[in-house]
């Protein structure tokens, strides 16, 4: 690190030297902080995203967890000048048909997971206040459980994905991974399982998630463009998983757990109905 310039002195006497002469802790930490920019400005950062190596775009990644820690989306803290939730879904209903939002807000009133399904403009809201890496994608905006499901392609094909786009904005990638990682362990909550079961829920989804992208990123641009996940074969899987408990990846303890708290409802309970629009 270059040396401290030091400061000219005071013409005045009396003058206290400057505090950045003698940085107290937080400061000497900041200091060392300034230090990573040199790695977040690597070469091959340089690079169109498609030009570089498997291997730089994985120093890229792990480069962003300087300025945005793993450990830093653990959590959520309300802050004090969060935004009223009835106002912001009530300015979300703007431009609705009018007669059918006492219908939409009736629907909301089911179940938690109901009023979370159609509070995608408060959880952003909230999501717009926690750390991102910065990368922002074309998200879906809305990427609750309920809104994946099979469809058929033009190639007669059908597939597995998102199916709705009412919501789509651009927005921090991070974002289109927490909102379905919620939604499994509201429905989970709802379904009248433990805690425990919600929580893992929601990780499977997450390492789901994770082992995915790991995947596409060892492929050629095109040939991950044009992956995608046939109904067919994830319907084996899930019957495989079921045969062989312990056979594959999608026979994971996690996989099967995941399954039963969203899928299942707890003894006395009513299993969660999810209305076909909110």
């Amino acid at each position: 690190m270059a040396a401290t310039e030091k400061k000219p002195p005071s013409k005045r006497k009396s003058a206290k030297p400057a505090k950045a002469d003698k940085p107290n802790g937080a400061e000497a930490d900041a200091s060392k902080v300034a230090i990573t920019p040199a790695v977040v400005n690597a070469a091959y950062l340089d690079k169109a995203a498609h030009l570089r190596t498997v291997q730089e775009r994985i120093d890229a990644g792990k480069a962003l967890r300087v300025t945005c820690p793993r450990d830093s989306q653990a959590g959520f803290s309300s802050p004090a000048d969060r935004p009223d939730p009835i106002d912001l879904l009530i300015a979300s209903s703007v431009g609705r048909i009018e007669q059918l939002v006492p219908i939409r807000y009736g629907r909301m009133m089911a179940s938690p997971f109901a009023f979370f399904r159609g509070g995608a403009a408060i959880m952003a809201a909230d999501l717009s206040r926690t750390p991102c890496t910065g990368i922002g994608v074309q998200s879906c905006g809305d990427a609750h459980l309920a809104n994946f499901g099979a469809f058929t392609t033009p190639e007669r094909r059908i597939m597995f994905d998102i199916n709705d786009f009412d919501e789509t904005f651009s927005a921090p990638w991070e974002w289109d991974l927490k909102r379905p990682a919620a939604s499994f362990a509201i429905a989970s909550a709802h379904n009248g399982h433990k805690a425990a079961d919600c929580r893992a829920a929601a990780a499977s989804a997450a390492r789901e998630y994770g082992s995915r992208m790991r995947e596409l990123a060892e492929m050629k641009v095109l040939d991950a463009w044009y992956s995608f996940i046939d109904w067919e074969d994830l319907i084996e899987g899930a019957r495989s998983a079921h045969r062989h408990p312990l056979g594959g990846r999608i026979g994971t303890k996690n996989f099967r757990r995941c399954g039963r708290s969203v899928g299942e409802a707890a003894p006395g309970r009513q299993r969660l109905a999810i209305p076909e629009r909110i």
